[in-house]
């Protein structure tokens, strides 16, 4: 039995060297489990299974989604300003191209005036997210460098007039209402703070430079970077973006990068951000970053705190425990099953729907796109599905495939005498 041995592979043959990364394929049928792998074929029987240790699950919400290490926002400010009007053009199509979705940061009063609809309805088309950065951009409080922040008084432009009409105008363009806030000149106090959560906000930008580690002790005061330029060309040490995101990845932390501009334009005459974009794909393709607007991130880190515990118990995976903060804040979750002995593959289905799932390593698994208000059904006597990149990629080489088979039929047809 695999609990009367060390390593939990007893009768293995073939696979018992083999680690887990080589493994591609294998499935469970009544008589025999077959594991496929780069080194060769072994064929368990079902008696070398102990069926009462698959029982014993330990599970956990991982700290960000899919198991990532770190987490990172990036805000393009100043939305609809002179500046930014290659961010249509060029910024966002590159972006989409590599997958990457970040937040804009609207100027109400200036959306309003240049009337970008069709270009800010395909931003959110793509996945990227509106963010409110108040009607004139002006600062919302009056704060001298003497003050503190919280004792400042409020502006004469009141908050409805700056943060609620730039919510009015989005809503009734795009029937779109913002969750996340950055406020002008990082100006804010308890009351602008206070009105946010009392409007419905998520979240905002606001506070002071630095990284968050796991937790957000108050989601209405998000850190960020000071950096607006790559750490390549700065002789400071540990400036610039790349040095930011290498410091996030190193405390398992989130963080903010506002930026007011982006370049991925060819052109020998202006510095570019392509080693900057680059960099990015590579700690994304690497699985050390999560990549997403703030709003997102904000959503899991309170949901993996607010929504629950989660167990296994009898192949059901469940939540319990939930405060009243979940509702507010609840999306879906990534979960890590570990247990003593070897996982060789998880179907977990949710409501009928069948959940990503695939191997950290030999006892460990990832399942996503949990929602914590419903138990998910476990089946080990199946493989893993995939990663959500993995299955991504599947359904577009279908995707692809069925259109290459639609145009090699409409070409035949058109052949014919």
């Amino acid at each position: 039995m695999l609990d009367s041995v060390d390593d939990g592979r007893e009768n293995f043959g073939a696979a018992r060297h083999l680690p887990s990364s080589s493994m591609t394929s294998f499935f469970n049928s009544s008589q025999l489990l077959l594991i496929s792998s780069a080194f060769g074929t072994a064929f368990i029987t079902p008696a070398c299974i102990d069926q009462g240790n698959l029982r014993n699950f330990q599970a956990e919400v991982t700290t960000y989604a899919e198991g990532r290490k770190a987490a990172y926002s990036i805000i393009h400010t100043d939305t609809c300003s002179l500046e930014t009007d290659a961010l249509f053009t060029s910024v966002l199509p590159t972006l989409n191209e590599s997958n990457l979705k970040i937040g804009l940061a609207l100027v109400g009063g200036l959306c309003a005036e240049k009337s970008p609809i069709q270009e800010l309805q395909a931003a959110l088309n793509a996945g990227h997210e509106l963010i409110n950065q108040s009607w004139s951009n002006t600062s919302l409080i009056n704060c001298s460098a003497e003050q503190e922040r919280d004792t400042c008084p409020v502006s004469s432009s009141n908050f409805d007039d700056e943060i609620k009409r730039t919510n009015d105008w989005l809503e009734s363009s795009l029937d779109y209402l913002p969750s996340y806030m950055v406020f002008p000149e990082n100006h804010f106090n308890q009351d602008a703070r206070d009105y946010l959560e009392s409007e419905g906000f998520l979240g905002a930008q606001a506070g002071s430079e630095g990284v968050h580690t796991e937790y957000i002790d108050d989601p209405f005061r998000g850190a960020f970077s000071a950096a607006e330029s790559d750490a390549s060309v700065q002789e400071t040490e540990g400036a610039g973006r790349q040095a930011y995101v290498d410091e996030l990845i190193a405390q398992g932390a989130w963080g903010i990068q506002p930026l007011k501009s982006l370049n991925f334009l060819e052109n020998e005459s202006l510095e570019n951000d392509n080693d900057y974009l680059e960099y990015l794909i590579e700690k994304v393709d690497s699985e050390d970053l999560w990549i997403a607007p703030p709003s997102t991130i904000t959503r899991y880190i309170q949901s993996r705190e607010h929504c629950g515990r989660p167990s296994v118990k009898d192949y059901v995976l469940s939540f319990e425990g939930a405060d009243e903060l979940c509702e507010k804040y609840r999306t879906n979750l990534t979960v890590t099953i570990q247990r003593e002995h070897m996982i060789f593959g998880i179907l977990a289905t949710q409501n009928g729907e069948v959940l990503p799932s695939w191997a950290k390593d030999r006892q460990r698994a990832f399942i996503a796109n949990i929602d914590p208000r419903f138990p998910v059904e476990l089946n080990l006597d199946a493989p893993y599905t995939g990663s959500p990149a993995e299955l991504a990629e599947k359904a577009e080489l279908a995707e692809q495939a069925e259109e290459d088979q639609g145009m090699a039929g409409a070409a035949g047809t058109g052949n014919q005498p």
